[in-house]
């Protein structure tokens, strides 16, 4: 298949012409759908697009359930953008990626340097990663919601928990250094991330501050190098 093509899902037929005017004029090759059901027979009998842009209150499935249906059931890998209505649902539903209507002239730029993105990631594909999906994919059948919804909650709860070590290292709270790394510990077993795990148990047990001061900068350098992979794995999800 022609790696320009997108498969696009709209039900309302204006916005629906709207953008694919717009990427067609830029030289995609648009399959354009008013209803979900129809896409995914699409991609059964003809194989994966580019790029699917999926309209969040599609039906009979919701843009959400699309991809559920896609990720789980079809083994489907395209990267994915989510047509949302109002950006503060950003909030609330987190995806690869997000478009909002009206579709404009700037959708079109969203578009490319989203791709272009996807496309800077598969060039760095074979280096290892710090962190796995692998657990909260099998927790949640592999829906996606759920997987960036735990990823910002690590980002978020762990950014918070590294600023009480240092202060608490700051202060040579000792007992509540290794309170804190016991509690951060299934964070990092989570994603899979043996080193942050080992670190924090080598907190839970270490008597030196010297050795304490160590294991707090490693695994402030561990979070961040999941974090910055988590950036590039997510480049628009507001993780």
């Amino acid at each position: 298949m022609d790696n320009k093509n997108i498969i696009l899902i709209e039900r309302q037929d204006e916005e629906r012409a709207n953008l694919k005017k717009k990427l067609t004029e830029d030289s995609f090759e648009v399959v354009d759908f008013d209803n979900s059901m129809s896409a995914i027979q699409w991609v059964m009998e003809n194989g994966n697009p580019k790029l699917f842009i999926l309209e969040e209150l599609s039906s009979p499935l919701d843009g959400w359930k699309t991809l559920d249906y896609l990720r789980t059931e079809l083994g489907v890998k395209t990267p994915v953008l989510i047509t949302i209505e109002t950006e503060t649902e950003i909030i609330v539903k987190k995806s690869q990626g997000f478009l909002t209507k009206p579709y404009s002239d700037d959708t079109l730029v969203k578009i490319k340097e989203f791709l272009h993105q996807i496309e800077s990631i598969k060039e760095t594909d074979e280096l290892p990663k710090p962190y796995s999906l692998d657990y909260l994919d099998e927790l949640s059948d592999g829906s996606l919601e759920f997987i960036t919804e735990s990823l910002a909650l690590f980002n978020d709860s762990i950014s918070e928990k590294l600023t009480q070590l240092q202060e608490a290292l700051d202060q040579q709270q000792f007992t509540e250094i290794r309170t804190i790394a016991h509690s951060i510990k299934p964070s990092f077993q989570m994603l899979l991330n043996d080193h942050g795990k080992e670190l924090c148990q080598s907190m839970e047990f270490a008597t030196k501050p010297e050795d304490l001061k160590t294991l707090v900068q490693e695994l402030k350098l561990e979070y961040n190098r999941i974090k910055k992979q988590i950036a590039i794995d997510f480049p628009t999800a507001h993780i």
